[in-house]
């Protein structure tokens, strides 16, 4: 009988161990996360130093799964909206920032779908890149 009791403890502290680890591993991620900052803030803090826009928005920064008909299947997302920008060309500028967001934003590269609009008087163009590749 002593036997069987010892080994219900011994479960039963194996259970609340490993809950109260899944706990703690829970609670070290979400403060890393935490004081790491956000890849989204890292982005628009990115263009605004470097691009030469009247406004730069975010539309939306998503995590987890998602899926639409014209993007796919993602995991996380990002949409900004770059208003009456100073630039030469366009896609030597989509260029010039994909670059700067690879070398500037840890873990840019994992970026399921990216979608800069710039918007301006004349014309209305949406650039789309996937896990740092533009398309």
């Amino acid at each position: 009988m002593k036997k069987v009791t010892k080994g219900i403890k011994y479960v039963l502290l194996l259970i609340v161990g490993l809950i109260t680890g899944i706990f703690l591993v829970g609670i070290v991620s979400g403060a890393k996360d935490a004081l790491s900052g956000s890849k989204a803030d890292a982005i628009k803090k990115t263009l605004t130093a470097n691009c030469q826009c009247d406004e730069i928005n975010q539309f939306i920064y998503a995590q987890g799964i998602q899926y639409s008909k014209t993007d796919g299947l993602s995991t996380e997302k990002a949409e900004y909206e770059l208003v009456n920008c100073k630039y030469e060309n366009i896609t030597k500028e989509v260029a010039r920032i994909n670059e700067l967001l690879a070398n500037q934003v840890a873990g840019y590269e994992d970026l399921d779908l990216l979608k800069l609009e710039f918007v301006g008087t004349e014309n209305h163009q949406t650039f789309i890149i996937k896990n740092a590749q533009i398309q």
